[in-house]
């Protein structure tokens, strides 16, 4: 996933929040996709995949999307994610599930692809847009790997109703100011100024039981008890990390009723 600079946290001086978050969630071997399987399906059928297409995966994390359609499908998926460790896990993880005849993985940034262009039927990307520093610049290098009539998709977290001015300083002094939860009209002015065609932007509110119990389905529930115990020893054992949960746990429980999620697909020209 991509690095931007944020505001540290308090007794955290030698890193930025996103290092915390994406390095916490590499050591866990987790990574959350707001919305969870119910959006990735959705962003899957809006970006019409079948199993004769090719499919890549920008800031996959520990490459759970990446093994879910190519096990859905039987189809060729490729991830990509800056963070070296990330791609680490995303490997062993492709193994573990017998897929990594089928899915393969690279450090590469999302703003600048090492890849060829016209190459993928599908480019999607979930839940890491909000995190790159020059998001037109992304959206234009994932349609120029795109083939000429592919889909390229992406889902964020949204602002459904506009929280308190004292509530959204307290998330952003943890996501860090202008990154995480965006309105759904600033999502939807990137899609369409980036001149992908025929633009689906659909915008739904957050529902927490739903959200749960697409995770355990996607990951399933013995990998998710063990994600919960490292979460346990790392905070128990290591004041950083301490630190950052004790900073989220801040946020206030009344603001998830403001945040939904955003699904935004495009089709590249022909």
């Amino acid at each position: 996933m991509l690095r931007t600079e944020t505001k540290p946290l308090p007794n955290v001086p030698t890193e930025s929040l996103d290092d915390l978050y994406f390095e916490f969630q590499a050591n866990i071997g987790m990574t959350k996709h707001i919305g969870s399987t119910k959006a990735t399906d959705e962003l899957l059928g809006l970006c019409h995949i079948d199993d004769n297409s090719v499919v890549l995966d920008v800031g996959c994390g520990v490459g759970f999307t990446t093994c879910y359609i190519a096990e859905k499908y039987g189809i060729r998926v490729v991830g990509v994610d800056i963070r070296p460790h990330m791609i680490d896990r995303a490997r062993q993880y492709a193994k573990d599930a017998q897929l990594d005849s089928f899915v393969s993985y690279e450090v590469a940034d999302g703003q600048d692809l090492p890849l060829s262009d016209d190459v993928y039927d599908a480019v999607i990307c979930e839940s890491v847009l909000a995190f790159i520093p020059d998001q037109q610049k992304a959206l234009q290098e994932w349609i120029r790997v795109a083939k000429p009539g592919a889909y390229v998709g992406f889902t964020e977290a949204v602002w459904i109703t506009p929280p308190s001015d004292d509530a959204r300083a307290k998330m952003d002094n943890v996501t860090g100011a202008g990154i995480g939860v965006q309105s759904t009209e600033k999502w939807e002015t990137l899609i369409r100024q980036s001149g992908l065609e025929n633009v689906v932007c659909r915008q739904y509110p957050l529902n927490i039981m739903e959200d749960a119990r697409g995770q355990i389905k996607q990951v399933r529930l013995s990998r998710l008890l063990k994600a919960w115990a490292k979460t346990l020893k790392l905070v128990f054992t290591q004041a950083k990390y301490r630190s950052f949960m004790g900073q989220a746990n801040q946020i206030p429980k009344s603001l998830m009723k403001h945040i939904g999620y955003g699904i935004y697909v495009g089709q590249v020209p022909k």
